[in-house]
């Protein structure tokens, strides 16, 4: 993370307004992800589907589960980032 910080930095050198929209952006951008991760909760139509064997059932819990802990995880993230600032200057 600190590597591709660093290379970014290099890259948009010239343009004087990157760090703050960089800052500003941050946690805008990883909030789409702690949602993108909880896509896998969506139903569509808002219907359960009724026919996942036991099985399918269980894996879907499982990996809802995940994404559910990954998300949290990384909401606690940008909490502590939207606090403090970027972790990675």
């Amino acid at each position: 993370k600190n590597l591709w910080l660093n290379n970014v930095k290099n890259i948009f050198s010239e343009n004087h307004s990157f760090q703050n929209r960089l800052n500003a952006s941050y946690c805008l951008y990883g909030l789409c992800w702690c949602l993108i991760q909880l896509n896998v909760f969506y139903k569509k139509n808002g219907e359960i589907n009724k026919n996942l064997v036991s099985k399918e059932q269980d894996h879907l819990e499982k990996k809802q589960a995940e994404k559910l802990t990954n998300s949290k995880r990384l909401l606690k993230h940008l909490n502590e980032t939207y606090k403090h600032g970027l972790p990675y200057e």
